[in-house]
Formats: structure tokens, sequence, C-alpha cells
């Protein structure tokens, strides 16, 4: 995967596991403090069970994603709520490159 950090965060449902790449785990992080900060922490917990509901997702099936070879080989990008999570299946796991915000151009920050 280009640009890929080491895989640091794991959550396991069905046979597959997901597992977030460093850059990852800090979008995440991001996401959740910028929410927290613009709308309370009510919101950032609501937004929190949206993303983790679409993980859970992908780990129940990791091929709900749209191909995206255009932006670098094996990539599958599925969409929850505002943010496209980008990422990889790879034997039993679904390994998360990056979340963006779905206005980012992507190719330009890949």
């Amino acid at each position: 995967m280009r640009g890929s950090a080491a895989w640091s965060i794991r959550l396991s449902r069905a046979d597959f596991t997901v597992v977030l790449s460093e850059l990852a785990a800090l979008d995440l992080a991001d996401i959740l403090q910028y929410t927290l900060e613009q709308w309370g922490e009510r919101q950032m917990d609501v937004y929190a069970a949206k993303l983790n509901r679409g993980l859970r997702q992908l780990a129940a099936n990791p091929r709900l994603g749209k191909p995206r070879d255009d932006w670098y080989p094996g990539c599958r990008c599925f969409a929850v709520e505002h943010h496209l999570v980008l990422y990889e299946v790879e034997a039993q796991e679904v390994r998360v490159a990056r979340f963006f915000h779905e206005r980012v151009d992507v190719p330009r920050h890949l």
C-alpha cells in the first residue's frame, strides 16, 4: 500500500479483522476531535458509533467498498456518513489506510 504505516488498531468481527494504519488512527482521532469541538460530546459519541458501525460492516462484508485501483493497487473505498474509508483486503484482514472527508480530492492526498 502506498504510504502505509505500521498497522496498529484492531477490531474483530466474523472472520475478518479490521486493522487501522497509524495514519488512519490519526485521521479518526482528528475526525472525532473536530466533531467534539464543533458539535459537542454527544454528537462526537454519535458519530464515533456510526464510524464504528461502518467498520463492522466492512468486517462482515469486506467487498462492500468500491474498487479504486486508480488511486492505488488493491484500494477499495467505502462511504460512512461524511467520510470515505480507504482500505485493502488481504487474507482475513480489512486494512484501513486512511479516512477522508467526502469533499477531499483523495488523489491529491495519497
